[in-house]
C-alpha cells in the first residue's frame, strides 16, 4: 500500500536470537514454578522493523538522501577523511576512519576524520533518521574506491605497467601475478607530491577521492509499485528486546531483572560502538516505561521542571543487559550497512511494559498509562481487585484480561511517580 521495498533482513530472526539469549523458556518455566507470592515474575517480549536513512524522494520527489565524502592523503603517509555527517555521539569519528584504513590498508593512527566543517566540507546532509553509517559510510566506500582508482593510475605510471596490469591490495598497488613488483601507499601520495618522477596529468593530481552516495541512484534499480512510488527509507534494520521484571503486588515497585536485544544492523562496522547506542537506547526504554513524566498542574503549571522531579534512570534502575549481533548486509549499499540508533528506543520501552502486563495478567490488571509507577501500577492492581470482587493476596482475582493494553498519555496527569 506504500510502496515499502525491504531487500534483505528477517523480522523473526532477532526475535528467536533475544528470546534464546534470555533464557525464555527457563523464564517462563520460573514463572509456573512460582506463581503465587507478593512478587510476581513477567516476561515481554517486542520486535520492530526500523525504516533508516528516511528520504522523500519517494513521497514528493522534493529532496532525497544522499551523503558526501572527500578524501585527501598528504605527504606524509596520513589521511584526512571529510564527511558531511554531524556527529551526536554515535562515533562517526571512530567508525569512518575504520572503514578507510581497512579499504586502503593503512594503520588507523594514520586516519583523522573531520564532520560538517562548512569551511572544509563541500556539503553534506548530516545527521538524523539513523543514516550515518549507511549513507555516510556508503559515500566513505566510494570516496576509497575513487582514490584507489587513482593510485593505480599513479602506481601503474611508477610501475612502467599497463594500469589493467596493476592491482590495490594490502596497502600498495602491485602487479598482477607478480606481488614482489609493488609500490606501498605512503610511497605512493609521496611521489604524487612530488616532481620527481613526470606523472600523467589525468587523474592523479589532485591525490584525491570523492564521492557522493546518492539515494536517487540507488531507487533506479529498484522497481516501482503499481503506482509509481518506491520505498521513503533506504533499508530496514530488524531488532527485538526480552524483558523480565519482578512486580510486587503489595507496593507496585517494578523490579527489571534483564534485558536482551537482538538487533540486524547490516555490516558491523564497530561492535563496541553499536553497544553503546543500544544499550542506550535501553537506557532510555528505562525511563520512558517506569519513570519519565511530564506531569502539570489544573493551571497548566509544569510540576516535573527539574530533576528533583523528573525522574531519569540510574545506574540503580537499569539492570543488565545483553545484545547479540547479528549481521545481513544491506545489497545494494557499499559496505552493506543499515541503520542502528533508534531501534533500541523502539522495541526497549515496548518489552518492559509487555513484561509488567505479563507479570500482572492472571491479576486482570489493565495497564492504560506509562509511566508505570509504583503508585500507578498500586491503583491499577486496587481497581483490579475492585472489579474481580476478591482479594489480591492469595492470587485468586478474576483474570480480567481484557484490555492489557498500554499507552502514552499525552496530556496531565495526576500522581505521576515524582520520587523513587
Amino acid at each position: 500500500a506504500t510502496g515499502a521495498y525491504r531487500a534483505t533482513g528477517s523480522y523473526r530472526r532477532p526475535r528467536e536470537a533475544a528470546r534464546e539469549a534470555a533464557g525464555y523458556r527457563e523464564l517462563r518455566q520460573r514463572q509456573r514454578r512460582e506463581p503465587g507470592g507478593t512478587r510476581r515474575l513477567g516476561i515481554g517480549v517486542a520486535a520492530c522493523v526500523e525504516g533508516t536513512a528516511a528520504s522523500q524522494v519517494g513521497v514528493s520527489g522534493r529532496w532525497g538522501n544522499w551523503e558526501y565524502c572527500r578524501i585527501e592523503p598528504a605527504p606524509d603517509g596520513t589521511v584526512t577523511v571529510y564527511s558531511g555527517l554531524a556527529s551526536q555521539g554515535q562515533s562517526h569519528e571512530t567508525t569512518l576512519a575504520q572503514v578507510t584504513a581497512e579499504i586502503l590498508g593503512i594503520d588507523l593512527d594514520a586516519v583523522r576524520v573531520v564532520l560538517a566543517d562548512t569551511d572544509r566540507v563541500t556539503f553534506g546532509m548530516g545527521a538524523f533518521a539513523s543514516r550515518g553509517a549507511m549513507m555516510g559510510g556508503a559515500a566513505a566506500v566510494r570516496a576509497c574506491e575513487d582514490l584507489i582508482a587513482r593510485l593505480r593510475r599513479l602506481g601503474a605510471a611508477l610501475l612502467e605497467v599497463d594500469e589493467q596490469d596493476v592491482e590495490y591490495a594490502d596497502g600498495a598497488v602491485r602487479v598482477r601475478g607478480a606481488p614482489q613488483r609493488s609500490v606501498a601507499f605512503g610511497e605512493l601520495v609521496r611521489r604524487a607530491y612530488s616532481d620527481a618522477v613526470p606523472l600523467p596529468a589525468a587523474g592523479i593530481r589532485p591525490l584525491v577521492g570523492e564521492a557522493v552516495f546518492d539515494r536517487v541512484t540507488l531507487e533506479r534499480g529498484r522497481p516501482a509499485d503499481p503506482h509509481g512510488r518506491v520505498s521513503r527509507y533506504t533499508h530496514w534494520s530488524d531488532g527485538a528486546a526480552v524483558a523480565a521484571c519482578e512486580v510486587d503486588i503489595e507496593t507496585g515497585q517494578v523490579r527489571l531483572l534483564r534485558l536482551v536485544m537482538a538487533h540486524d544492523c547490516g555490516t558491523v562496522i564497530n561492535p563496541v560502538a553499536v553497544e553503546g547506542q543500544c544499550f542506550g537506547g535501553l537506557a532510555q526504554a528505562v525511563g520512558g516505561a517506569l519513570l519519565e513524566e511530564l506531569v502539570y498542574d489544573d493551571r497548566g503549571q509544569l510540576l516535573t521542571a527539574t530533576f528533583m522531579d523528573y525522574l531519569l534512570p540510574t545506574a540503580m534502575d537499569v539492570p543488565p543487559m545483553d545484545l547479540v549481533h547479528l549481521e545481513t548486509p544491506a545489497l545494494e549499499v557499499p559496505g552493506g550497512f543499515k541503520g542502528v540508533g533508534e531501534s533500541s528506543t523502539i522495541v526497549g520501552p515496548a518489552a518492559v511494559l509487555n513484561a509488567v502486563a505479563d507479570a500482572l495478567a492472571p491479576l486482570g490488571v489493565k495497564l492504560l498509562e506509562t509511566p508505570l509507577s509504583p503508585d500507578r501500577v498500586w491503583r491499577a492492581l486496587q481497581e483490579a481487585r475492585a472489579r474481580a470482587g476478591t482479594g489480591l493476596e492469595d492470587g485468586t482475582g478474576a483474570g480480567l484480561r481484557d484490555g492489557l493494553a498500554v499507552r502514552n498519555q499525552a496530556g496531565p496527569a495526576a500522581g505521576g511517580g515524582a520520587g523513587r
